[in-house]
């Protein structure tokens, strides 16, 4: 959901601030203090659904249950192995981040655990 007041946003911050010093300085704002407030509330609640909305489609998407034994009876250990291996000679090549490293090897857990990946899927991969 997009909440906007287009007539706030097409107004600089300069002219914002002259006119609410106006306002201050000749006894009042016409009811937009009461409204801005009102605004202000509404978007910490629907912020707070969108970060609780957001928690539940991340812990949907954690890797499944014994992910390990599922990795271990596929012979996939090193196929995963093979593929970090590959994301972290990325990162050197590219200069990613080590949190890029992290979140790459946290999302490839999370495809195979989803997908019940075949080592086929990974043949590219395991080509030097």
């Amino acid at each position: 959901m997009l909440l906007c007041d287009e007539d706030w946003l097409s107004c600089s911050t300069d002219q914002t601030r002259e006119e609410n010093h106006r306002a201050v300085k000749h006894g009042g704002f016409g009811g937009r203090v009461t409204s801005s407030i009102c605004l202000t509330i509404m978007m910490k609640e629907v912020d707070e659904q969108a970060v609780s909305i957001g928690m539940e489609k991340e812990m949907s998407y954690m890797p499944e249950p014994y992910y390990k034994e599922f990795l271990e009876s596929r012979d996939l250990v090193f196929v995963r192995l093979r593929c970090i291996q590959w994301i972290i000679k990325c990162r050197s090549r590219w200069d990613f981040s080590h949190e890029t490293v992290f979140l790459a090897a946290n999302y490839l857990d999370r495809f195979i655990s989803k997908n019940r990946c075949k080592v086929s899927t990974f043949l590219p991969f395991l080509v030097n």
